[in-house]
């Protein structure tokens, strides 16, 4: 469910702070497949998000660009094998991917404007 998917980058920030090294290159690429599958179903799905699905959802992209640009700036020592997943999903070459991933949210955003609960937000 679209509720399933806004949950899962909810949670998928904290993949970021328990990155390691560790991963063989098989492991590595099994979890790119799977990233990238919830990914693209994520964004097949965007535009139907209700406005809380969407607002989640819009946050955990946020806080894992965040962490992602960081890590590939340079300001922390530590770079994890799901950085680079991340920044070729989320973030892309030039920020092009992140830029085209918040447009399309504020679209989706002004649609569903209407729908708007703030109660609903809230719990």
């Amino acid at each position: 469910t679209n509720r399933n998917l806004s949950a899962f980058w909810s949670a998928a920030s904290h993949l970021l702070r328990k990155s390691e090294d560790s991963r063989t290159n098989e492991e590595t690429h099994l979890m790119t497949e799977k990233l990238t599958e919830i990914f693209t179903k994520t964004s097949d799905r965007l535009g139907r998000f209700h406005p809380r699905d969407l607002s989640t959802t819009s946050f955990a992209f946020a806080k894992i660009i965040n962490h992602v640009e960081s890590h590939v700036r340079g300001d922390e020592r530590k770079r994890g094998d799901y950085i680079p997943v991340f920044n070729s999903l989320l973030v892309g070459e030039h920020r092009a991917r992140r830029d085209l991933i918040f447009n399309f949210i504020a679209s989706a955003a002004a649609r569903s404007v209407h729908k708007f609960d703030a109660r609903g937000l809230s719990n």
